[in-house]
């Protein structure tokens, strides 16, 4: 079974929220900033989704094989000014969800 690692940025505001995770819509988990979370997922075509109060991530499609962990960040402006103005004129994409593949090695599987 592919996992999906789940991973989160450190942002300037230091608090200690978290983001949601919903894959393919439901609900699978929380990740806190410097956080790094393993999700158990099947095979197939996923979605995966931040959300944090009304403030939340575009859907992030990827097609996960089997024996293959997929890593995803999840990461708002790390900056005061841009956070604060993103949060209150763009809050359905204000964090950004992303696959890494750069430097990745896969421990799980």
């Amino acid at each position: 079974m592919p996992n999906l690692v789940i991973r989160r940025e450190v942002g300037w505001e230091q608090k200690p929220s978290s983001y949601t995770i919903l894959i393919d819509g439901v609900e699978a988990g929380s990740v806190r900033q410097g956080e790094q979370v393993i999700i158990p997922v099947q095979p197939g075509r996923r979605s995966v989704q931040f959300r944090m109060g009304k403030c939340s991530s575009k859907p992030l499609e990827l097609t996960l094989v089997l024996g293959k962990d997929e890593l995803v960040e999840g990461s708002h402006p790390t900056k005061a000014l841009p956070s604060l103005l993103g949060r209150a004129l763009f809050p359905k994409s204000f964090i950004r969800a992303r696959r890494l593949t750069t430097g990745f090695t896969s421990t799980h599987g």
